[in-house]
């Protein structure tokens, strides 16, 4: 139903005849009307009045910018004194985002745009890149690799908005490999959209020793006697074991493998993550040494391989990220 819904909006929107939508409803209602407003483009505005606004709202949103609103009271028996004061707002939200926005598309004179990906244990190694874009007469957009941000990530690439990708934080990598964590992409196929349309891609290792999951009551039952931290209260890290090194490598040449344009890959030894560096609670060498030796058999000869002798978030891996950047971009871009 929701899918069907969604077509029908897309169809009403490519012709014209909405600039919006506002789905409502409890479980059931939230669910049908969210996957409905997925399928609006990015920009379009998105309401979803939901009963269930404090719950797991992933599968209702997506990677797409719904706003989601907490509706307080039930629709069960129609519209009441309260609840109409409810409803006006949100359609009054709806009218007034109509007016102003609509679509993101790129412009024509659009240029010189960079993806980058983050999360909090690759923040340094990021703000670092994005300060060393200028040079080379680029602006950087970060995404957070938080399953939704990789794939609004993937989907602004295939629109057409970026020139090249530094996709330094490939964790969502781990929850398609190995299943389980909560930041896998919201839609798969991360690495996909710059592969396949030929961009230059530097690519690195950030955050792919570990699992992410919600409070520590939500890490699955099989993994509870794993090296564990706290990136929050709701937010609980989870050691890779060794042998899982393996299978997410593999997974990440699977994806480089078929690209059409330059690709180089950075491999820290010295660690993938603040929590995962030498002398740190997730520091695994064993871990990055078969992680390494896989990459050396399964990455195609085609793309570029760097191995430092360095932590994710230090100074060689900014210099070579850049370096391979500016080759690729052939010297860099004139400003303007």
């Amino acid at each position: 139903m929701g899918k069907g819904a969604g077509r029908v909006l897309v169809r009403l929107w490519s012709a014209g005849l909405i600039q919006g939508a506002l789905a409502l409803g409890g479980n059931q209602g939230s669910a049908a009307g969210g996957t409905a407003l997925q399928a609006l483009p990015l920009g379009v505005p998105k309401i979803l009045l939901s009963t269930v606004a404090s719950g797991n709202i992933r599968p209702f949103v997506g990677s797409r910018d719904i706003f989601v609103i907490f509706s307080v009271v039930d629709f069960v028996g129609g519209p009441n004194q309260l609840s109409r004061q409810i409803l006006s707002r949100a359609a009054t939200s709806l009218l007034q985002m109509a007016r102003s926005w609509g679509a993101l598309l790129p412009s024509p004179d659009l240029k010189n745009l960079v993806a980058l990906s983050a999360l909090g244990n690759t923040t340094p190694l990021v703000e670092n890149c994005l300060q060393q874009l200028p040079v080379l007469g680029m602006e950087g957009v970060v995404f957070h690799a938080s399953g939704a941000g990789g794939a609004a990530m993937e989907d602004l690439i295939r629109a057409g908005w970026f020139s090249a990708v530094l996709d330094l934080t490939t964790h969502e990598l781990v929850g398609e490999a190995l299943g389980y964590d909560i930041y896998t992409p919201t839609q798969p196929g991360r690495l996909q959209a710059a592969a396949e349309l030929g961009l230059p891609m530097v690519v690195s290792v950030g955050g792919l020793d570990y699992y992410v999951f919600g409070a520590p009551s939500t890490i699955p039952e099989h993994l509870r006697d794993r090296k564990t931290l706290l990136h929050n209260p709701f937010n609980a890290n989870v050691a890779l074991k060794t042998e899982e090194f393996a299978r997410v490598a593999e997974a990440l040449c699977h994806r480089l493998n078929p690209a059409r344009g330059p690709v180089a890959l950075i491999i820290p030894l010295k660690g993938f993550s603040q929590y995962g560096e030498e002398g740190g609670p997730f520091w695994n060498p064993e871990g990055i040494e078969i992680f390494v030796r896989t990459v050396q058999s399964n990455l195609s000869s085609r793309h570029h391989l760097h191995i430092l002798n360095a932590p994710i978030n230090s100074s060689q891996v900014v210099k070579v990220a850049i370096s391979e950047l500016r080759k690729f971009l052939g010297g860099g871009r004139a400003k303007g």
